[in-house]
């Protein structure tokens, strides 16, 4: 099926945020998550809600998935049939969706939605017709005609743009596209967009509480991991856990920049407060780069092409890390300067000169050093990041978040939550699972992963970490970006 597009984007995968909305809802599809319940490394079933969450987690899912590869032959027979239909018919109902239409015609689609009182009527000369994730977007007037076709609406963006999901797209594939609805035309008789229909019966639920310590480079509420190689390359491991075999989260990265390695520090944290992990760079010379992350729009779906100078003399500091520290949903900075001293730096973009984030620090602590590795993240899943401290000797600490209470010393109190932690050469803070609460990510001198699930709800005296299992290998030649550097 051919698609002639006003504007057509590759962005990089967006997995569901769905690890809080799909604990017992009823079984529809069976996907295997780490467990974030036990520590034996076994698989285990996530079912889904109807929601529109989930109706785009499933299509942003199926990315990739072709007639040569063979990945969309589980919509149905798309090696002889134009399969545009039956993406959307497959995503709705794997979704949980329920009615969802079974015709393999795109304008049957909209003339079911017509018939069950979905179909949401494009104005001629608009953008309207209120189209909104989780809709099939209809080209063509409802019919049982062909020509037409049908996809997952994505996102909306600001300007009235959309972001689709399109099964028999270009190359015979699923893709992602950026349409303007007004101009907009697909299938084989060339035809603009008549309007959208709305999935049934849906589930609302809250969202998550978001951790604003993830490198979350995709936007969907799992951390992603960001790394560069020493020869400069920098690249994206996208969180795919809830598709990948056996629940692990990175099984491949994709080059996106290269020349990072000229920065003694890199950060990856949700400056702008979007929801997208930014890039923080610091060169040697103690100069902070600020690179927005724009994955939606960017060129193959790279986060970091363009930088800005956002602050000097930063030099001084041997550690920085970025987190949400005060709770407003932008991510801040806390540092150790050389004499171990704790500063903390507020984001204060919204009121700042030009923008500037960070402009000014206060000192909250001393007597850092005693800690091989420090972390921070949110682990008490209030959406203030906490501290993790962890000693030559193995033992960590946390240090919980009391900003509240304590502005002038947040992270005043502490306790051991574990010990063994000494046989790792990177410690990483980040919400791998989604559920809102920090985890716990670690390469050891091998090379080897590991990945510690927060069930500080379930263990024994609330310890959040008591068991990891090994998700990946071969990641000693990376530095990993992540939050804290």
């Amino acid at each position: 099926m051919s698609m002639v597009l006003f504007a057509r984007q590759r962005a990089g995968r967006l997995l569901a945020r769905i690890a809080a909305v799909a604990l017992g809802a009823g079984l529809v599809l069976n996907v295997f998550v780490a467990a974030s319940h036990a520590h034996s490394g076994a698989s285990s079933s996530v079912a889904m809600a109807a929601s529109r969450d989930n109706i785009v987690a499933v299509a942003t899912a199926e990315i990739g998935k072709s007639e040569a590869n063979g990945g969309c032959l589980k919509y149905g027979s798309c090696r002889t049939l134009e399969w545009c239909a039956m993406f959307t018919n497959w995503v709705w109902r794997t979704a949980g969706v329920s009615p969802a239409p079974s015709t393999l015609v795109a304008r049957a689609v909209g003339a079911w939605g017509v018939s069950n009182g979905l179909f949401k009527a494009r104005p001629s000369g608009t953008r309207g017709g209120d189209p909104q994730p989780g809709d099939i977007v209809v080209y063509g007037t409802p019919a049982g005609a062909t020509g037409g076709h049908v996809a997952i609406v994505a996102q909306v963006l600001a300007d009235g743009r959309l972001v689709t999901i399109d099964g028999n797209s270009t190359g015979e594939a699923v893709v992602r596209n950026t349409i303007d609805p007004l101009t907009a035309r697909a299938g084989g008789s060339n035809l603009l967009i008549s309007g959208y229909v709305n999935p049934p019966n849906l589930t609302t639920t809250p969202p998550a509480p978001r951790d604003r310590s993830v490198s979350d480079l995709t936007g969907d509420g799992f951390a992603d991991v960001l790394a560069y190689r020493a020869n400069g390359e920098l690249l994206q491991y996208d969180n795919n856990m809830l598709i990948n075999e056996g629940g692990r989260p990175y099984t491949g990265g994709r080059l996106i920049g290269e020349g990072w390695s000229a920065f003694k520090h890199v950060l990856a944290a949700d400056v702008t407060g979007d929801g997208f992990a930014e890039a923080i760079a610091v060169n040697p010379e103690g100069t902070m780069y600020q690179y927005d992350n724009n994955i939606l729009v960017n060129p193959d779906a790279k986060p970091y092409t363009a930088q800005r100078e956002i602050g000097r003399g930063w030099q001084g500091f041997k550690k920085l890390m970025a987190a949400d520290v005060s709770g407003d949903g932008s991510a801040d900075i806390l540092g150790i300067s050389a004499e171990n001293e704790l500063w903390y730096y507020p984001n204060n973009r919204g009121s700042n000169p030009g923008g500037v984030p960070f402009t000014g620090g206060v000192k909250i602590g001393e007597g850092w050093d005693r800690f091989d590795k420090v972390l921070l993240g949110d682990v008490t899943g209030d959406r203030y990041a906490d501290v993790l401290g962890v000693e030559p000797d193995g033992r960590m600490f946390l240090f919980p978040n009391y900003i509240g209470v304590s502005p002038a010393r947040p992270f005043g109190e502490n306790k051991v939550i574990g010990e063994g932690w000494q046989g790792f050469q990177t410690l990483i803070a980040a919400d791998v699972s989604g559920d809102g609460s920090a985890d716990v990510l670690g390469v050891d001198g091998e090379g080897q992963m590991r990945y510690y699930p927060n069930n500080s709800g379930s263990n024994p005296g609330g310890l959040p970490f008591t068991g990891g299992q090994v998700i990946g290998t071969g990641w000693q030649g990376l530095t990993i970006a992540s939050s804290s550097s």
